[in-house]
């Protein structure tokens, strides 16, 4: 039963000790973003330059019949 009961506190340690590193790298990731936010934004714009009114149309063309659809179920 004592070997059983450690085996539970190791699994939970390990699952405990993963989940930290994975919200720790989010949260690392997310400052980095947020104290360079023009930087990060510039590069975005400057990536998609003039496709990027293309991808909100695109976006909107295909989302339209989901929307119509949603409003005539109400």
């Amino acid at each position: 039963m004592r070997a059983n009961l450690r085996t539970g506190y190791a699994a939970f340690f390990l699952c405990a000790h993963r989940s930290f590193i994975i919200a720790d790298n989010f949260l690392r990731t997310a400052g980095l973003i947020g104290f360079r936010a023009a930087d990060f934004l510039e590069a975005a714009l400057t990536a998609l330059g003039a496709g990027l009114p293309f991808c909100f149309a695109h976006q909107a063309f295909f989302a339209a019949p989901i929307l119509a659809r949603a409003a005539a179920l109400m």
